[in-house]
């Protein structure tokens, strides 16, 4: 399989846009997100945050969605749509672990999981001649980063309403729950691809 392969087809659809579109998000998130984090009882920059992390989780509900409702599944949007979420994540957890408290060791595991998920797909593209197929936990891992994320940029206004002791403003267990799904979403994939990786093989 080659990379000219994947734009042979016809790639440029509204599917694919979506899922290059919620990449666009994130400057926007940075931006307001720092600046919430410093002046959270400004409503001008809260009610922009949600809507970003709002239209974040919806777009990746709809490109995959409209992908099949329109017939305009593409190997091209099939690297897309989970690169996409990859950046927007590791961008959004990069920022809530600076200014947020989310835990820096959920965010070093988050990177490696990335690293190990790129070589992974790298390896079968190029090397075993077959792409990749995400699995259940995937978009499991990316729905329980999300909540997090909602949850942690929730926290500083929050934090001006309840005592430190209430439950919601112990969003470090969301930050945990996104920690299960990695490690269980790695997981499953290696057993999905260790035939594959160490007998050369598939089913």
């Amino acid at each position: 399989m080659q990379l000219k392969d994947v734009f042979e087809e016809r790639w440029l659809n509204l599917a694919n846009c979506i899922s290059a579109g919620r990449m666009l998000l994130l400057p926007p998130f940075l931006w307001v997100s720092i600046r919430y984090a410093q002046e959270p009882a400004r409503d001008d920059l809260f009610i922009p945050l949600v809507a970003i992390v709002f239209l974040a989780v919806i777009t990746d509900f709809l490109d995959g969605f409209l992908a099949r409702l329109l017939k305009q599944e593409t190997k091209l949007g099939r690297y897309l749509d989970p690169v996409s979420d990859k950046v927007v994540s590791l961008g959004s957890l990069i920022v809530l672990t600076l200014y947020y408290g989310f835990p820096w060791p959920v965010l070093a595991l988050y990177i490696l999981r990335e690293v190990f998920g790129v070589w992974l797909g790298w390896f079968l593209y190029y090397k075993r001649d077959m792409q990749g197929k995400p699995n259940a936990w995937g978009k499991i891992g990316v729905f329980v980063t999300a909540a997090s994320v909602f949850w942690y940029v929730l926290l500083p206004r929050l934090t001006q309403h309840y005592p430190t002791d209430h439950w919601l403003l112990q969003a470090h267990w969301s930050a945990w729950a996104v920690a299960a799904a990695l490690v269980i979403g790695v997981a499953a994939y290696a057993r999905t691809y260790a035939g594959v990786v160490l007998r050369g093989r598939g089913d």
